[in-house]
């Protein structure tokens, strides 16, 4: 397996299998920015009930995937991680009933996902495929709470045509002080220098988006008001 399409394409088809089997998930993280806004990743990131863990597991399992247990992920609570091909890996993290923030101790559940989603399709560079994501919304607020570069940059291209009052909802919990630092941070990343073109590369921008870039300036300054 050679290069980012390779691994998108695989990527695609493991969810094509979770489909063909009858599974209910929800894709968040990267490819779940990406049925709004496409960007490569060599991972993706499934909330599902325990219930059917088996069943996911299986099916990696046949597409030769193999537990890693040495994977360090944003997310706390419980979750197991898949590998596949050392040299180009792809990753597959099964998030096992929620979705739990690290840095804030904010949890939504299963459910909660599966109330704030909908059906997309995600379009690669060959292949795509039509899956359950998160709302806009939610998705910045998951990614608020995670705080890293690839979060803020994913925040601001998904910000243009958000509600943000709904996003103020999802946002709402967790340890209150740690978000706060979270999205200072955050703030502080978008007004960096470099940010121009992390942010063009990542999504074959031409040109920063100054509007959504003030726009998620503003949120930040009134929720940590």
């Amino acid at each position: 397996m050679s290069g980012f399409i390779d691994r998108e394409n695989e990527i695609f088809g493991v969810l094509q299998d979770f489909k063909a089997e009858g599974l209910d998930f929800v894709v968040v993280g990267g490819y779940g920015v990406s049925a709004y806004q496409h960007r490569y990743s060599v991972d993706a990131d499934i909330v599902l009930r325990s219930e059917d863990l088996e069943w996911f597991t299986q099916v990696l399992e046949q597409r030769g995937f193999e537990k890693d247990t040495d994977r360090d992920l944003v997310y706390s609570g419980r979750y197991l991680a898949y590998l596949k091909d050392e040299e180009l890996p792809v990753t597959i993290d099964l998030l096992v009933d929620e979705l739990q923030c690290r840095q804030t101790d904010a949890s939504w559940s299963y459910q909660y996902f599966e109330g704030h989603s909908v059906e997309k399709e995600i379009e690669g560079s060959e292949e795509s495929v039509q899956v359950r994501v998160p709302s806009e919304e939610l998705l910045i607020a998951v990614k608020l709470h995670s705080g890293r570069l690839t979060d803020a940059r994913d925040v601001v291209a998904l910000i243009e045509d958000a509600e943000m009052e709904e996003v103020e909802k999802h946002i709402d919990r967790g340890d209150r002080e740690r978000l706060r630092q979270v999205l200072e941070n955050i703030e502080q990343t978008i007004s960096d220098t470099d940010f121009e073109d992390s942010f063009k590369g990542v999504f074959s921008q031409n040109t920063l988006p100054t509007k959504q870039i003030q726009r998620l300036q503003g949120f930040i300054q009134e929720v940590t008001e």
